[in-house]
């Protein structure tokens, strides 16, 4: 029997699995500036962080903050993700005893669902998690 059994292990994708701090940052003060407030620096963006985001961008500002946020998803689908290195070794971990891993995440840009740079994820119809792309460093493993 496996180490893990039939454990389930779930993971955040925003600064657990991806180190996107910086990215979603940089999308959301692409926002900001545009719209007339300013930037944030990452302290402040993690202390005032809210969903929706419609109501946070309001509170900083922002006129329209509806299509304000839409913009700001729109940058940050447009900027590259990196998976967090010790990622990789803890989910091939997991799967190498027999553990379920999966990630979740509101993100609906391509690096979630199934880009290599991401991991084993996909939103092809018969293909569920785990069953993403292969020789990305990312362990896979499906169970039927």
């Amino acid at each position: 029997m496996s180490r893990y059994g039939d454990t389930l292990v779930v993971f955040d994708r925003n600064d657990t699995i991806m180190s996107d701090v910086a990215r979603a940052v940089g999308a959301t003060n692409t926002v900001l500036t545009a719209r007339g407030p300013a930037g944030l620096t990452e302290e402040r963006f993690r202390d005032g962080f809210s969903l929706p985001l419609a109501g946070r961008l309001a509170g900083l500002g922002v006129v329209d903050a509806d299509a304000a946020e839409d913009e700001r998803n729109r940058a940050l689908a447009a900027a590259p993700a990196e998976p967090r290195s010790e990622a990789a070794a803890v989910l091939a971990e997991l799967v190498g005893h027999g553990a379920l891993t999966g990630v979740v995440s509101a993100a609906l840009d391509p690096i979630a669902v199934g880009s290599p740079r991401c991991g084993p994820t996909s939103t092809r119809p018969g293909r569920g998690a785990g069953s993403g792309p292969s020789g990305a460093g990312w362990p896979t493993r499906r169970r039927t």
